[in-house]
């Protein structure tokens, strides 16, 4: 991955600083010859340059006593800082920082023209599998992390940052006004619950997910705005809990959820891609040549879950189908109904 690089080792400034360097030696130049010589301007800026330039060319014309004596200050004072340019230069060069530099600058690019993406903030445990569930999905992904991932191969669909998520500078960065979805990670519930409300103020269509260690922290990430917040160690209480009570029940959603080599997903289908033409069919009659789909649930447009019974209802009164099956029957259908 490519880090984005930050203002203190910028080395513009050292290439900005090249430039006065340049400018003010044949500026330098240009004026004394103007002055001491009574050259044409034209004819200072020449002889400054062939001067500083060392290539041998006679002058422009025979130079006085004066005029020598600022050629020689000239080339010792151009000689000094041209030294020093040349040293800046390579050791940028040699130590790859222009290079990175430059290439930042394009990975910049790259982050500012993502859409709908999501932004995982933080790269512990729990950001590190909510990105590698998210790329399982083609979902293109932006890392906010504090210091730089070091030793992960991630495919183009993710980008990273090195910077702090409680700054909206970083946030905007990272494209928030343009993202579909947050979710925060930070083990710091305090970091979490600002995140939130930044991202919440810059983007108030955004879907925030966050993690939260406690209920006092979960009820007021939902009251600045959360649309879900999760507790790992609720959830994984739960989780353990299933392997005693309905064990095989258990072992069979997790086999179905997570082994992704398993040719049978779940996925959901979005009503508002299904074309208009199918509004007023039943859920039997869409997936009617689809033998291989199977209707698990849907979500209605007053935001209820129903489960069963659902094969009646008709795709206008669905916001969201939930089908088990095989992936390219899947795919097979989501190309027909579009």
């Amino acid at each position: 991955m490519i880090p984005i690089m930050s203002t203190e080792k910028n080395p513009q400034k050292h290439l900005w600083r090249l430039v006065f360097i340049i400018f003010s030696i044949i500026s330098f130049g240009t004026t004394g010859y103007y002055i001491i010589e009574d050259y044409r301007l034209l004819d200072a800026f020449y002889m400054t340059v062939i001067t500083i330039t060392t290539v041998g060319f006679q002058e422009v014309k025979p130079l006085d006593d004066a005029g020598k004596i600022f050629t020689a200050v000239l080339l010792f004072t151009s000689f000094g800082f041209f030294a020093y340019s040349i040293s800046i230069m390579t050791s940028l060069v040699l130590d790859g920082k222009l290079f990175a530099y430059y290439r930042g600058i394009r990975y910049k690019k790259e982050i500012k023209k993502m859409k709908k993406h999501t932004i995982v903030v933080g790269y512990g445990r729990n950001g590190k599998q909510a990105v590698q569930e998210l790329n399982l999905h083609n979902e293109p992904i932006i890392i906010i992390e504090s210091s730089p991932i070091l030793h992960e191969s991630f495919s183009n669909n993710i980008k990273w940052i090195v910077g702090d998520a409680t700054t909206d500078d970083t946030l905007l960065e990272a494209g928030i006004k343009e993202a579909k979805a947050i979710i925060n990670a930070l083990p710091n519930d305090a970091d979490n619950l600002y995140i939130s409300i930044s991202a919440k103020i810059l983007n108030p269509d955004i879907n925030i997910i966050s993690r939260a260690s406690s209920e006092s922290a979960e009820r007021k990430l939902h009251a600045v705005g959360a649309n879900h917040v999760i507790m790992p160690e609720k959830v994984g209480g739960i989780y353990m809990a299933g392997f005693v009570a309905q064990a095989d029940l258990t072992e069979f959603l997790n086999h179905l959820r997570i082994d992704h080599y398993n040719p049978g997903i779940l996925t959901e289908l979005d009503c508002k891609l299904i074309n208009s033409s199918h509004s007023a069919k039943t859920v039997e009659g869409l997936l009617s040549n689809f033998n291989e789909i199977n209707v698990l649930g849907v979500k209605l447009k007053n935001n209820d879950f129903v489960i069963a019974p659902i094969r009646t209802l008709t795709i206008a009164e669905i916001n969201k189908i939930f089908v088990m099956g095989i992936e390219e029957e899947i795919e097979l259908m989501k190309k027909a109904l579009v």
